[in-house]
């Protein structure tokens, strides 16, 4: 009745904080939305490959919204946080446990391998620590690349079939400018390829001129 076309969610993945901005899996949507405890049995069994991915309730309830949004003729957009993860994130944690035998050893901004490891944070205290950076990809790892365009697949369309119907609509990207340009070039290259209509915006707080020549985002909001 009030017309609303469109669902922008805030971060739904899993995280350690009531915000989410610190994710800790992208994979999942966070049990403080669905199930508690859902999630306990399916994390420790999965890798990077997306055929050991699996869904767990909480994930299929938010399916189900999406479901029901679309039947409504209501799009629904996510928040895509790709800049850095969440000090309780699985790769981080590996990092501080292994060092540099990691197999995430290079996906963040390590400052001193230590003991302690010690690396670069957005948030300045450690609890958001930074995907590590360059300027001819983005972000620099292969890895972690692979792991956010796969997620990336995952939710814009969930069953495989190719059909983006069942998946979102669209992604808002947290501190856009601090993602190299690279990263989000390919990046759309792939959200495009999967739905030509899904809808990119990015936040930035200057002039974001530069994002909106039509290889990067298809919007701003600061």
């Amino acid at each position: 009745d009030l017309g609303i076309t469109a669902l922008y969610f805030t971060p739904i993945f899993e995280a350690a904080s009531y915000h989410g901005y610190d994710t800790t899996d992208y994979r999942h949507v966070s049990p403080w939305y669905g199930f508690k405890g859902d999630n306990a049995a399916v994390t420790p069994a999965e890798t990077l490959d997306p055929a050991t991915w699996q869904w767990t309730p909480s994930d299929r309830l938010f399916r189900e919204l999406i479901r029901q949004a679309h039947a409504q003729g209501i799009k629904v957009v996510i928040d895509a946080v790709f800049n850095h993860m969440g000090k309780q994130s699985f790769a981080l944690q590996d990092v501080l446990t292994n060092g540099q035998q990691s197999a995430y050893a290079d996906w963040f901004q390590v400052t001193d391998w230590g003991p302690p490891v010690q690396y670069q944070a957005w948030d300045g205290s450690g609890w958001m620590p930074n995907f590590r950076k360059d300027h001819r990809h983005g972000i620099a790892s292969a890895s972690a690349r692979r792991y956010l365009f796969d997620v990336t697949r995952r939710w814009m369309a969930p069953n495989g079939d190719g059909d983006p119907a069942d998946g979102v609509d669209g992604w808002r990207l947290d501190v856009g400018p601090d993602v190299p340009a690279p990263f989000w070039i390919e990046w759309r290259k792939l959200v495009k390829s999967i739905n030509p209509n899904a809808y990119i915006c990015g936040e930035d707080w200057g002039v974001a001129t530069e994002f909106l020549r039509g290889d990067q985002w298809d919007a701003v909001m600061n």
